[in-house]
Protein backbone atom coordinates (compact mmCIF):
# COMPACT_ATOMS: atom_id res chain seq x y z
CA UNK A 1 0.00 0.00 0.00
CA UNK A 2 2.76 2.44 0.83
CA UNK A 3 4.28 1.97 -2.63
CA UNK A 4 1.07 3.01 -4.34
CA UNK A 5 0.81 6.14 -2.19
CA UNK A 6 4.34 7.19 -3.12
CA UNK A 7 3.82 6.65 -6.84
CA UNK A 8 2.11 10.00 -7.64
CA UNK A 9 4.84 11.83 -5.71
CA UNK A 10 7.46 9.90 -7.67
CA UNK A 11 5.85 10.83 -10.99
CA UNK A 12 5.68 14.48 -9.93
CA UNK A 13 9.36 14.41 -8.98
CA UNK A 14 10.34 12.85 -12.31
CA UNK A 15 8.34 15.43 -14.26
CA UNK A 16 9.89 18.26 -12.25
CA UNK A 17 13.36 16.83 -12.96
CA UNK A 18 12.59 16.77 -16.65
CA UNK A 19 11.32 20.35 -16.58
CA UNK A 20 14.41 21.48 -14.66
CA UNK A 21 16.65 19.79 -17.22
CA UNK A 22 14.83 21.51 -20.07
CA UNK A 23 15.09 24.90 -18.35
CA UNK A 24 18.83 24.43 -17.76
CA UNK A 25 19.24 23.43 -21.40
CA UNK A 26 17.49 26.56 -22.68
CA UNK A 27 19.31 28.89 -20.30
CA UNK A 28 22.72 27.49 -21.24
CA UNK A 29 21.77 27.55 -24.91
CA UNK A 30 20.98 31.26 -24.61
CA UNK A 31 24.27 31.95 -22.84
CA UNK A 32 26.52 29.70 -24.97
CA UNK A 33 24.87 29.27 -28.38
CA UNK A 34 27.99 27.87 -30.05
CA UNK A 35 28.65 25.07 -27.52
CA UNK A 36 26.01 22.50 -28.44
CA UNK A 37 27.29 19.59 -26.37
CA UNK A 38 27.58 21.73 -23.23
CA UNK A 39 23.91 22.55 -22.84
CA UNK A 40 22.73 19.10 -23.91
CA UNK A 41 25.03 17.40 -21.42
CA UNK A 42 24.10 19.80 -18.63
CA UNK A 43 20.37 19.31 -19.24
CA UNK A 44 20.79 15.54 -19.21
CA UNK A 45 22.90 15.69 -16.05
CA UNK A 46 20.33 17.80 -14.20
CA UNK A 47 17.48 15.55 -15.28
CA UNK A 48 19.41 12.45 -14.23
CA UNK A 49 20.48 13.91 -10.89
CA UNK A 50 16.91 14.78 -9.96
CA UNK A 51 15.04 11.72 -11.25
CA UNK A 52 17.33 8.70 -10.82
CA UNK A 53 17.79 8.61 -7.00
CA UNK A 54 14.02 8.58 -6.24
CA UNK A 55 13.44 5.97 -8.94
CA UNK A 56 16.16 3.73 -7.50
CA UNK A 57 14.75 4.12 -4.00
CA UNK A 58 11.20 3.39 -5.17
CA UNK A 59 12.12 0.23 -7.05
CA UNK A 60 14.40 -1.05 -4.27
CA UNK A 61 11.49 -0.82 -1.84
CA UNK A 62 9.20 -2.58 -4.31
CA UNK A 63 11.56 -5.56 -4.67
Amino acid sequence: MAGEQRFPKLILLCVSGLVAGIIVTFVLRAIFPEAEILYMAAGAAVTTAITVPPLISYFQKRM
